[in-house]
């Protein structure tokens, strides 16, 4: 009952806000408006000043009215948007700390970074090291759902693979394993920006551990390969010039989307995909029509076709109404520029985020580092979830943690 009455409070509480947002939008605009119409009237006669203030006082009022409807609108989608792109969850059992593995006679274990955030309090990250030196640190960014410690049945069978190898030179690779604001340990609420401030910071602390300088390079898996693009195309900023790897090195790119925009049509897709036929099914059992006849009239095709075209003027007029954008092309551009090598995978099954996101990605990079070698490889049969698993010994080729010799 209590739970109910929250939601209640925070419905009207919403409502309200939304309600003083307009009216205070609208008194503003209408000071606004008399003020011009008292202006423009001393200035052109005052014979005028009642006319010009009667027209400028309604059309200011109308225009503060519709940009306190768009702020509040805006406002809301971000809620909405939130809600649906991030799935935060906590990290209840430690006891994964105390994992230890051995690769060529060196031992890895797991240490704890704990670093300030400004605003935030203090992060937590877990870097997975080997017990001498280490050359090269792989970063490793999640989806919207996933936690840091969900990496390690991927670190643990590349580990695993390293062994195999029985080269003493592979056994230089470190793991840091990030958990974005409100995941895992870490306070506060995710967006691109607190993600972005996160992230370089469990980076910094890794790097400080470490007291060397590595190689850099970034793993990233689904809104993971966003937070991984944001940070190589910003870390020349955001980097302490003393924690700088000497040269970028690579950006692997997991199931990535293009934005958020361009995956709220996605999702409507596929909603109405599955959605119309089982509405097709119940129409055909309720009414008395025949088949044939309904399926005449059915607009399957004139809506896919509709869709179609509308696509474009639909992602445009979503931009300036999603909050967290998550915007690869700028970031893949822009990390190409800085001199980042991206490589991008994906499913070739994926329903979620389909392949055709990542080959976009990949052209662009491609056209922007004016590399002739194509930079995607599509794993057959995977699909969104099980893409790093399915295509492991691919992951493990562009990571350089196999021999070149070595089949895919």
């Amino acid at each position: 009952m209590s739970q109910m009455w929250d939601a209640v409070c925070r419905i009207l509480g919403g409502l309200l806000k939304v309600f003083a947002v307009l009216l205070g939008s609208t008194l503003l605009g209408g000071l606004l408006g008399s003020l011009l119409g008292a202006s423009l009237g001393r200035l052109l006669g005052a014979f005028v000043t009642f006319g010009t203030s009667l027209l400028l006082w309604p059309l200011c009022g109308l225009l503060g009215a519709c940009g306190g409807f768009f702020l509040a609108f805006r406002h809301y989608t971000g809620k909405l948007e939130a809600l649906l792109l991030y799935q935060p969850r906590r990290i209840r059992n430690a006891s994964f700390l105390d994992l230890t593995w051995d690769v060529a006679d060196v031992q890895y274990s797991i240490q704890t970074l704990s670093y300030p955030v400004p605003g935030l309090g203090t992060h937590v990250a877990y870097l997975l090291r080997p017990s001498g030196d280490v050359d090269q640190l792989w970063v490793l960014f999640g989806g919207n759902a996933m936690l840091s410690n969900d990496w390690l049945p991927f670190c643990d069978k590349a580990l695993s693979h390293l062994a195999d190898q029985q080269s003493p030179d592979r056994a230089k690779t470190a793991f840091l394993l990030v958990d974005y604001p409100g995941y895992g340990r870490n306070a506060g609420e995710p967006s691109p920006e607190s993600v972005l401030s996160g992230t370089t910071l469990a980076l910094e602390a890794a790097l400080r551990r470490l007291a060397k300088r590595v190689r850099v390079q970034l793993l990233g898996h689904s809104l993971g390969a966003a937070a991984a693009a944001q940070l190589a195309a910003q870390w020349e900023l955001r980097l302490p010039k003393e924690c700088q790897p000497e040269h970028p090195g690579t950006l692997l790119l997991s199931a990535p989307f293009i934005d958020i925009p361009h995956m709220a049509i996605q999702l409507a897709t596929i909603l109405l995909n599955r959605g119309l036929p089982q509405l097709y099914a119940a129409l055909l059992d309720v009414l008395p029509i025949h088949e044939e006849t309904f399926e005449k009239y059915w607009p399957s095709a004139w809506l896919a076709d509709t869709g179609h075209r509308l696509k474009p003027l639909l992602i445009l007029l979503l931009r300036p109404l999603v909050p967290h954008r998550w915007d690869n092309i700028s970031a893949v551009r822009k990390a190409a520029q800085a001199g980042w090598k991206i490589r991008v995978l994906h499913g070739a099954e994926d329903e979620l985020i389909p392949s055709s996101m990542g080959r976009t990605l990949a052209e662009l990079a491609q056209v922007s580092q004016g590399e002739l070698a194509d930079g995607f490889s599509e794993i057959p049969r995977a699909g969104h979830n099980d893409v790093v698993l399915r295509g492991f010994e691919r992951y493990m080729k562009l990571m350089g943690l196999t021999d070149a010799k070595s089949r895919l």
